[in-house]
């Protein structure tokens, strides 16, 4: 369809006027499909990115807790075994005090067996009487 506008009879403007329109709401049509689907694809690589990111502090978080865990663990055995060495030698510590005690006790023994029997009689005296306090 084809519109003639004339002044004062003289072809100023042919205008077709559907095909104009029809172009234009194939250039709208096309300019709308196109920025839906930039607009899609960004979002959905933005989603991706997020989730990618998500999954990798996930992972980042799991071998840090496996290294603090294996840390403290190794903390807590090198202090089981500090504690252990420190009750050994506690123990070792108290052996040897309890031997040197019984080496005194038995060399005050042989003492008292090998003194006289006077002597023996006179320490059972003044062990049995009674001591001013």
């Amino acid at each position: 369809m084809v519109f003639l506008i004339r002044k004062f009879g003289i072809v100023v403007v042919e205008v077709v006027v559907v095909e104009v329109v029809v172009v234009i709401v194939v250039i709208v049509v096309v300019v709308v499909v196109v920025v839906v689907v930039v607009v899609v694809v960004v979002v959905v690589v933005m989603l991706l990115s997020f989730l990618l990111m998500l999954l990798l502090i996930r992972t980042l978080m799991e071998k840090g807790g496996q290294r603090q865990d294996k840390e403290e663990e190794e903390e807590d055995e090198e202090e089981e075994e500090g504690e252990e060495e420190e009750e050994e030698e506690e123990e070792e510590e108290e052996e040897e005090e309890e031997e040197e005690e019984e080496e005194e006790e038995g060399k005050a023994c042989w003492r008292y067996l090998s003194m006289s029997t006077k002597r023996r009689d006179k320490i059972k005296s003044t062990r049995n009487t009674k001591r001013p306090f």
